[in-house]
C-alpha cells in the first residue's frame, strides 16, 4: 500500500512539475520581452532602422574598441543614430529628386574602391571616422578577397551582404543630396 503512494506521489509530482513548466515557459510568456513592443530604434517615415544598421554602424566606426565612459562623453551612440537618421532622410530625398544608385554598383565600387560609406551625426567631431572609411579585404596576392568580405559583413556586421548593399546605397545617395 505505501508503494502504491509513493508511487502516486512521484506521478503527480512530475505531472505538477510539468504543468508549471508548460505554463510558465511555454504560455504567453514565451513570446519574449520584445513581443507586441517596438523592434526598432528609429522610425523615418516608412522606414525602420533596426538595432542591427545601428551596431552595424558602431562596428564600421570601430567605437566598440573605446572604453564604454569615452563612448558615453562623446556622446558616439546618439551620433551614430543621428547619422543612420540623417542618412535615411538625405537618401529618401534623392530619390524624390530623381538620384539613383544599385546594389551592383554599391558593390562594385566596396569592391575596387576598398570603402565603406559612414555618416554620423551632424556636429560630429571631425577626428572620428566618418565619410569614407577605409577598407582592406584582398589577399597575399593583393586580389580582393570576396570570402573575407563576406564574412566581415556576416560576422562582423552581424548583416547579410543584401542588407549592407542596402544601407550602403542610402549611404550614397546621402552623399549625392550633400554635394
Amino acid at each position: 500500500m505505501i508503494d502504491k503512494f509513493k508511487g502516486f506521489f512521484l506521478v503527480l509530482l512530475v505531472v505538477l512539475l510539468s504543468a508549471v513548466f508548460a505554463l510558465q515557459f511555454g504560455g504567453g510568456q514565451a513570446e519574449g520581452c520584445a513581443a507586441g513592443g517596438t523592434t526598432y530604434l528609429a522610425r523615418v517615415y516608412d522606414q525602420t532602422l533596426s538595432k542591427g544598421d545601428f551596431e552595424a554602424a558602431y562596428a564600421v566606426a570601430n567605437f566598440g574598441r573605446l572604453p564604454e565612459e569615452t563612448q558615453r562623453s562623446m556622446r558616439l551612440p546618439e551620433l551614430v543614430l543621428d547619422g543612420l537618421i540623417d542618412r535615411t532622410l538625405l537618401a529618401r530625398q534623392a530619390r524624390e529628386v530623381g538620384f539613383d544608385i544599385g546594389q551592383e554598383e554599391v558593390m562594385t565600387r566596396f569592391v575596387n574602391d576598398g570603402i565603406i560609406l559612414l555618416s554620423l551625426g551632424v556636429g560630429a567631431p571631425p577626428m572620428l571616422p566618418q565619410g569614407e572609411i577605409p577598407v582592406s579585404f584582398t589577399d597575399k596576392d593583393g586580389a580582393f578577397n570576396k570570402d573575407l568580405a563576406e564574412r566581415y559583413i556576416q560576422n562582423g556586421l552581424r548583416r547579410s551582404v543584401g542588407e549592407f548593399a542596402d544601407a550602403q546605397v542610402a549611404e550614397y545617395l546621402a552623399v549625392q543630396m550633400r554635394q
